[in-house]
């Protein structure tokens, strides 16, 4: 099993997460579908997290609509994606830390980078969808056969992302797809894919940035790859070899040492913090978190929303949700109301 754990974000939705190994943080928000258990349940996939967790701090979550967070996903905008990434970070109270995406991840990647210059360590982004394209003949017909027949569809799926995949890979990748979300999410997710637009943003990122793209990679050019590389200032490209879109399969050896020698090298673990959880009455000072107390000082000395974003390096919807936390745990209901609890506490 994963040891998989769960934060609900903002917008409703359970998400489940997992950390392991002991290092520097290193977030991977999930590619196009993901799965948790079933991803550490197989060995070749294991096997892959295992040896970046030698140097890192490994957290992997599951997107919304996908594997163990809740499946009832009908809005399949990517910002949904950078929401959920966002208050996981937040939810983890990780001070900085290293991202690593691929595919639709790598997305989501740049997208946090670009509004949160200061938080990372380095950016991490393999073969990554950055700008829209327009639908194939090819997956036109693979996505109508995903509809009408879901099981051939996706051992379709597997040929075409894993072209000289093994029958492990193969049957990985196709039962992936199956069980981790429902063919309507997969279309829904495929389509909202095509329309990211990321241009904008790039010129924002100022992270040392990597991207990661195996040579002969079926879905993605060289080319591709070469243009968002020259769009994000002072980023590096390394072309490895393989013809495999994912990231965990294939030979990895030359993608994990690209990576490893990139990232950046530090001797400090921060602590990833648990938030903790009230055993007794709603207004227990022990029932807040770090970040918590942080917003509630902030607040009680006259700060803006907009104020204490910036001095935390937060969002101002983090913010928000934070004061409707605290509020909640301390039976008040206005800023007022916080201010006399923390003086009847002084």
């Amino acid at each position: 099993m994963s040891n998989a754990q769960f934060f609900r974000s903002s917008i409703g939705a359970r998400i489940a997460y997992a950390v392991y190994g002991n290092g520097p943080p290193l977030v991977l928000p999930p590619p196009f579908i993901s799965d948790l258990d079933f991803n550490w349940n197989t060995p070749f996939v294991r096997r892959f997290y295992e040896a970046l967790a030698k140097r890192f701090t490994l957290i992997r979550y599951d997107r919304f609509g996908c594997g163990l967070s809740d499946r009832d996903r009908t809005d399949f905008s990517p910002d949904i994606d950078v929401l959920v990434l966002s208050e996981l970070i937040e939810y983890l109270e990780l001070p900085r830390f290293s991202l690593l995406g691929a595919s639709a991840g790598g997305a989501t990647s740049i997208a946090y980078a670009a509004d949160h210059p200061t938080r990372l360590d380095c950016l991490l982004v393999q073969s990554p969808a950055w700008r829209p394209w327009q639908e194939t003949p090819l997956r036109s017909a693979m996505n109508e056969l995903l509809r009408v027949e879901p099981v051939l569809g996706n051992k379709v799926e597997a040929l075409h992302f894993l072209p000289t995949g093994t029958a492990e890979e193969l049957a990985w990748f196709a039962q992936l797809n199956r069980e981790g979300a429902s063919t309507e999410v997969m279309i829904g997710l495929d389509a909202a894919e095509r329309e990211i637009d990321l241009s904008e943003q790039l010129p924002r990122i100022s992270t040392p940035t990597l991207v990661l793209h195996r040579r002969d990679d079926p879905f993605v050019s060289i080319s591709f790859m070469r243009e968002l590389t020259a769009r994000i200032d002072g980023a590096q490209l390394a072309i490895v070899s393989g013809d495999t879109h994912i990231l965990e399969a294939g030979d990895t050896t030359e993608l994990i040492a690209a990576i490893l020698a990139f990232a950046p090298q530090r001797t400090e673990v921060p602590q990833i913090r648990e938030p903790q959880v009230s055993n007794g009455a709603i207004g227990s000072p022990t029932g807040l978190t770090t970040r918590e107390r942080e917003v509630l000082t902030l607040l009680t000395e006259g700060s803006t929303n907009q104020e204490i974003a910036d001095l935390l390096s937060i969002s101002v919807h983090t913010v928000e949700r934070h004061i409707t936390n605290l509020f909640t745990k301390l039976g008040v209901r206005s800023r007022t109301e916080a201010a006399a609890w923390v003086h009847r506490q002084a």
